[in-house]
């Protein structure tokens, strides 16, 4: 979507894309991220029996938009950095730390699942010929799921290890729920989505783009047990997280002192 949503800015240059999926593409990313990680179905198990129970009652499905403060982002860079001179550990795993990695952190640390999925865009990530691997140039959808626990979200600097190696880094790494553990005692499910990188402002002669946000119906598609969050830019060097989750305004309550300004809880972009 974005490779041409770009293309419609006056200075872009057009390009075509590939329409034929390699063949083995499927294979070499789920070999890439890891066949367990690529087969975990156990989650949906639970996020369907509240699917059914939503058609049925309902839920109380909240979104909620929020401009990111960038200094906040700054601050947790020039920490992270400064952390990292005196620990050898985190400046071998963790060199430094991406926006990604604050933003997936502080999201998730707000709204708190069992499990997380951090959607993970796989082009260019297979080692393969690029006859077989996912590449700039195809269209289609390649991405796969980085799953973590609680202790796998905590900190920005394992998200970033996450990254680097696909899998979460929570140390001692924990077991991911079981169908049979989700049944038992049903946890809350989020996916998380940064489209932050994709994203170009699109230049157009006498126009300004007032606002670029995510589209989409909360109550549809998410429900008491399924939530979600997208980190995108609304304009040019501006950055904005949506939430989408139940009883959203409650959790918000409960966030501490610097999440609030993080987000600017006080004048959030949409609500």
């Amino acid at each position: 979507f974005y490779s041409i949503h770009n293309m419609l800015s006056t200075v872009a240059e057009v390009n075509a894309f590939e329409g034929q999926r390699p063949a083995t593409a499927n294979e070499l990313m789920d070999d890439t991220i890891g066949k367990d990680q690529a087969h975990y179905k156990s989650v949906f198990a639970v996020a369907a029996l509240y699917e059914v129970k939503k058609c049925i009652f309902g839920a109380d499905v909240q979104t909620r938009h929020f401009s990111v403060d960038k200094k906040f982002v700054a601050k947790c860079k020039a920490e992270h950095l400064q952390k990292a001179k005196g620990d050898e550990d985190l400046k071998q795993s963790s060199p430094f730390i991406s926006t990604n990695d604050i933003l997936t952190s502080l999201s998730l640390n707000v709204i708190r699942p069992h499990v997380a999925m951090m959607e993970v865009n796989m082009r260019g990530r297979v080692s393969a010929s690029e006859a077989d691997a996912p590449t700039a140039h195809h269209a289609g959808n390649y991405v796969k799921d980085i799953f973590f626990n609680r202790g796998d979200y905590e900190d920005p600097s394992l998200i970033r290890k996450a990254v680097g190696q696909l899998r979460r880094a929570g140390n001692p790494e924990t077991r991911l729920p079981g169908v049979w553990d989700w049944l038992c005692s049903p946890g809350r499910v989020c996916m998380i989505t940064n489209w932050l990188s994709f994203m170009q402002p699109v230049d157009l002669d006498g126009c300004e783009q007032m606002v670029h946000m995510p589209l989409m119906d909360g109550e549809e598609v998410f429900n008491d047990r399924l939530m979600g969050v997208v980190i995108y830019r609304p304009r040019r060097d501006e950055i904005a997280i949506a939430l989408i989750a139940p009883s959203l305004d409650k959790m918000l309550e409960k966030v501490s002192d610097e999440e609030k300004l993080a987000l600017r809880l006080d004048s959030p972009l949409i609500s």
